[in-house]
């Protein structure tokens, strides 16, 4: 999934295109990621998990906001 995403939008030559835009709810701040960037995040945070022991098939639990980091810590898992 993580390879559909981000690898095959780069490797068309799409990577400093916007990947996702999060504004908050209250619309006073607002971020956006490049498929660049996201796929750079995404591997720095598949990586952790890796040295934390973490494998394929092994379940992650995430509780956090919803945010455009919450967008990089599930593409790092399913990666």
């Amino acid at each position: 999934m993580s390879y559909n995403v981000l690898d095959l939008v780069i490797n068309k030559g799409l990577g400093s295109r916007v990947a996702y835009y999060w504004e908050s709810n209250d619309s006073k701040s607002h971020k956006q990621i490049t498929y660049n960037e996201l796929l750079r995040d995404v591997c720095k945070f598949a990586n952790v998990l890796k040295g934390l022991g973490i494998k394929r098939g092994d379940r992650v639990a995430v509780y956090m906001s919803v945010t455009i980091e919450l967008v990089t810590v599930m593409l790092a898992c399913a990666r």
